[in-house]
């Protein structure tokens, strides 16, 4: 083999190289990315869903729900749903936070249950996610 062969595999070679560290570098900046997005931005990747209804005396709502983490790698604790009421005529009549000290890691979901006074000028509730930990 001359010298210029010889040159020209071990160029293609360390080029070659270099491409597989830069494609290593590149997926763990990306990785760094979502992570500091999912970090920034809870409310983003955290849904609340659930039912409620009225306690056997109708002196208690009761409402069952499931937080969803939809992350990729952030892992939330110290969940904070708002419970907003409305009346009949949906005008908002009174809100309430809650936190779900519990740990959600990603791709998760896990109930929670909560039992709220209730009020007959209470005619629907909604619900949200407003904040949490990252983990």
């Amino acid at each position: 083999m001359t010298f210029q062969k010889i040159m020209t595999i071990l160029i293609v070679a360390i080029a070659l190289s270099a491409c597989k560290e830069n494609k290593t570098e590149n997926y763990q900046e990306k990785l760094m990315t979502i992570e500091q997005t999912e970090k920034a931005q809870p409310t983003t990747f955290l849904k609340a869903e659930g039912t409620y209804n009225k306690s056997l005396f109708g002196g208690k709502l009761n409402f069952d729900g499931v937080i969803r983490n939809n992350a990729t790698v952030v892992t939330y604790k110290d969940v904070v749903v708002r419970l907003t009421y409305f009346s009949e005529t949906k005008t908002e009549i009174g809100k309430i936070e809650h936190t779900v000290q519990d740990f959600f890691p990603p791709q998760s979901e896990k109930p929670f249950e909560l039992k709220i006074e209730n009020d007959k000028a209470i005619h629907s509730i909604g619900w949200e996610v407003i904040a949490a930990t990252p983990q």
